[in-house]
Parts: C-alpha cells; structure tokens; sequence
C-alpha cells in the first residue's frame, strides 16, 4: 500500500503527472505575463484593459495553480522510484 501521508517537501520532489506539469507550465507563462504588464504599467501608460488583465489577481493565481499543481504527485511511479531507491540502498543493485 502506498504512503500518501506526504509531507510539503516530500510533495515537491516527487513525480508529478504530465497533465499537471502542463497545467504548472501554462499557469508559470500567465504568471510572468501579468508581471511583465505589471513593469510595463511603471514605464508607460496602458489601457485600463490590459492592466485589468494583468493585474495581481492573474500572476497570483497563476502562481497557486502552478503550486497546487507541483504538489500533485504520481504515486505510481513514486512507487517504483521508492522500490528502486531501496534496492539500491540496501546494495541488491550493482
């Protein structure tokens, strides 16, 4: 039976499914969009739609999204990672 009382940290190393790492790496490229509007609104003035668009609300959520999404884990192949990290250590691997 798998442990799926994981902490934090243990979460974030693990292996994530691929759907997640999609979702993490779209909400990562909104993130840096509503930040580089957030710079470009310091230098000139924008449309009242753009900085809507690109205000903290997006780069926040797109920040929780990729953090929410790290933090699934693919027990599946934690397993076999675990089992082969195991073997290894207990020197049955050469």
């Amino acid at each position: 039976m798998l442990n799926q009382n994981l902490g934090v940290i243990e979460r974030l190393t693990s292996p994530t499914p691929s759907i997640f790492k999609t979702i993490r790496n779209i909400s990562l490229v909104l993130a840096a969009i509503g930040a580089s509007i957030a710079q470009l609104q310091a230098q000139m003035e924008l449309p009242d739609w753009l900085l809507l668009a690109g205000d903290k609300s997006v780069w926040i959520s797109g920040l929780l999204t990729a953090l929410v999404s790290q933090l699934t884990v693919d027990y599946t192949t934690k397993a076999i990672v675990d089992a082969t990290t195991e073997k290894a250590e207990k020197g049955y691997l050469r």
